[in-house]
């Protein structure tokens, strides 16, 4: 099974914007240069401690992601130059909620260029909270998935996604 660790690495696009992926491709633990092969050039970075956060916010990113209208962000964070975790906030209105929980496979694929060959709740985790709710899933490969629910608005503000060894397993059904 070929995983987003380990397959080939997309070409690096010359001119224009890298269009969207048309096969699977590794996104945790490659450097910067590879990821901004993917999505372009960041707009903003922040560094904090031994972390580098870049972000993007851009009409042509959101051309890789079908659903979402511009304004809103994704950002990837880096640890020694290795991507760690990809999150989306695809809205930048906070009276415009998204639904998070039927993103997720389309920004999956929309991100490693194939649909996560598992959606499973996350081993141990809950999520409660008035009005506010965290879902944890395993997607497959050793992706986790994180997003929000917030009740008062019925809808989410993010998706992200992070390397997971707990996700590699098959986790029983």
């Amino acid at each position: 099974m070929v995983t987003p660790l380990d397959i080939a690495i997309a070409p690096i696009y010359i001119a224009g914007f890298p269009p969207p992926p048309t096969q699977a491709r590794p996104v945790f633990n490659q450097t910067t240069d590879t990821i901004q092969s993917y999505f372009g050039l960041p707009l903003s970075e922040a560094i904090e401690d031994n972390q580098t956060t870049y972000t993007y916010i851009s009409d042509e990113i959101w051309q890789q992601f079908p659903g979402f209208e511009s304004g809103g962000e994704l950002t990837v964070t880096f640890v020694r130059d290795r991507a760690t975790r990809i999150f989306f906030s695809p809205t930048s209105d906070p009276n415009d909620p998204f639904d998070g929980g039927s993103a997720v496979e389309t920004l999956f694929e929309s991100v490693f260029g194939y649909q996560p060959s598992t959606r499973q709740p996350y081993p141990g985790h809950t999520s409660s909270g008035e009005g506010f709710l965290t879902y944890k899933e395993c997607l497959g490969d050793g992706v986790a998935t994180t997003y929000d629910y917030i009740g008062t608005l019925g809808g989410s503000f993010y998706v992200g996604f992070a390397y997971d060894p707990t996700c590699e397993i098959e986790l029983p059904k």
